[in-house]
């Protein structure tokens, strides 16, 4: 700092003394234009004042240089800083990265713990209906710039032997994940047979190749490694499903995308 100082001082010192001897200079060249005498000292007057000229020159471009000098150390500090700040926003971004995945994995948990104390008690019983549209009106509202639509085709008479919490967590994976694939249009409707309420979800997306279908419903493996996301959410759905002694598969949708198939026992079966 005291260097920063010292070249910003000497700069102002030398262009001020710059500017000093140039006005100097141009007042003395006033006054001799308007005395006789010097006329006879013209030649003396002009070497003085390419002399002086040379001074002022020397003097303005010394403080220049002291005062650019100085004023570096602002420019090197604020890239410096900039530098830094661009780090951290990239630690940030990983930190936050890190800690969504941990949560995810800490939700997975919990959700299988509750599932299973769930499983095991009679009673537990929720709407399909219900569900699905407080998760279609809440995926539209997260997916309104893409102009995604969400088709709800669920008989109101249809429920299942799930708690609301887990039942939620399995239908939010299935539209989430139709809502990011999709072209513009998901639809879920529900049938039920022999005790048992089946629930696919379609989207019109590109749909997982045959061969992978089982591949993505393990904890931690993604369709498209690119694609935001942990890779659990249908791992945690195929669990839930178990732990409730249901199911979950894929197949092709009807329009060429994705289907994904969830069957839970239906509500009042053992």
């Amino acid at each position: 700092m005291g260097s920063l100082r010292a070249r910003i001082l000497w700069g102002a010192v030398l262009w001020t003394l710059g500017l000093f001897i140039g006005t100097m200079l141009v007042a003395t060249a006033v006054m001799i234009q308007y005395r006789p005498v010097a006329v006879v000292l013209h030649g003396t007057a002009d070497s003085h004042g390419f002399l002086g000229l040379v001074v002022v020159l020397a003097f303005l471009f010394a403080g220049f240089v002291q005062m650019r000098k100085g004023l570096s150390s602002f420019r090197d500090l604020r890239e410096r800083l900039a530098r830094v700040h661009a780090g951290q926003a990239d630690l940030a971004d990983a930190l936050a990265s890190q800690i969504q995945g941990m949560q995810r994995q800490i939700d997975y948990h919990l959700a299988q713990a509750r599932a299973a104390a769930s499983g095991a008690t009679p009673g537990a019983t929720s709407a399909v209906r219900a569900s699905a549209e407080a998760l279609a009106r809440t995926l539209e509202r997260l997916h309104a710039a893409r102009g995604v639509r969400i088709q709800v085709d669920v008989d109101p008479a249809h429920a299942v032997r799930v708690q609301r919490e887990d039942l939620d967590e399995m239908l939010g994976n299935l539209l989430d994940n139709a809502c990011k694939w999709t072209r513009g249009k998901v639809a879920i409707s529900s049938t039920i047979s022999a005790g048992i309420v089946t629930i696919t979800v379609d989207d019109d997306g590109a749909g997982v190749p045959a061969l992978q279908r089982e591949t993505v419903l393990q904890r931690g493996v993604k369709a498209d490694e690119a694609a935001p996301g942990s890779g659990l959410g249908l791992a945690i759905v195929r669990d839930l499903a178990e732990l409730y002694r249901g199911s979950l598969s894929l197949d092709d949708a009807p329009h060429g995308g994705l289907r994904a198939r969830l069957v839970l026992p239906a509500a009042g079966t053992n």
